[in-house]
């Protein structure tokens, strides 16, 4: 799915996409744990088909940002809420927060997914800070350099542990199975189910 968002005259720093049930919207940890996508912010810049602010926000060069996203295929059908942060904007930004609801429906489910890091520059972002919680007030007068965000750094540039929870509903659906990294589904018999509803 196309992802658009404002460029507002801002530039660098990563942008993190999460989805969580509706009920963890403001839960931190939830977030992280769920965290699936990184990519550098100042990615597919191009002209807003019109000049307003419904399209392009305040930018004055009338420019925006545009990424296409895939969701993983370890969330079950259901409401989730996608969150979506930016941090490390290279004009002494903090971190920005937001999010949406979407729901999820259709298609096969896998039992595991590896978090992705795209959209660099070999393997780096120019950004002043390369984790959440680094910049907490503007401004932020830190050093610019270039980097992956802090949460790829370690193991190699393989993510961290996150778990998608099995069902949209939230509810687990029998014991999570043992992960040493990546999403997974709550069980196998989850991704029979799923691909039963999709097939009907």
């Amino acid at each position: 799915m196309p992802l658009k968002y404002f460029k507002n005259n801002h530039e660098g720093g990563f942008l993190r996409l999460t989805l969580v049930h509706p009920k963890d919207r403001y839960n931190h940890q939830a977030h992280t744990r769920n965290a699936w996508r990184w990519s550098c912010w100042s990615y597919g810049e191009e002209n807003c088909p019109n000049r307003g602010a419904k399209e392009c926000g305040n930018d004055e060069r009338g420019r925006r940002y545009k990424q296409q996203v895939t969701i993983p295929p370890v969330f079950p059908d259901g409401l989730y809420i996608l969150g979506f942060a930016w941090y490390g904007g290279t004009g002494w930004q903090g971190t920005y927060w937001s999010c949406a609801e979407v729901r999820i429906k259709g298609g096969p489910l896998q039992k595991s997914y590896q978090p992705q890091f795209v959209n660099h520059r070999d393997g780096r972002c120019q950004n002043n800070a390369n984790a959440l919680g680094q910049c907490t007030r503007e401004p932020c007068k830190r050093r610019v350099r270039w980097g992956p965000p802090q949460e790829l750094k370690t193991g190699g540039g393989r993510a961290r542990s996150a778990r998608a929870r099995c069902g949209g509903s939230g509810r687990r659906r029998g014991r999570k199975p043992p992960t040493r990294g990546g999403l997974q589904t709550g069980e196998r018999r989850c991704a029979h189910r799923r691909e039963a509803v999709a097939a009907q």
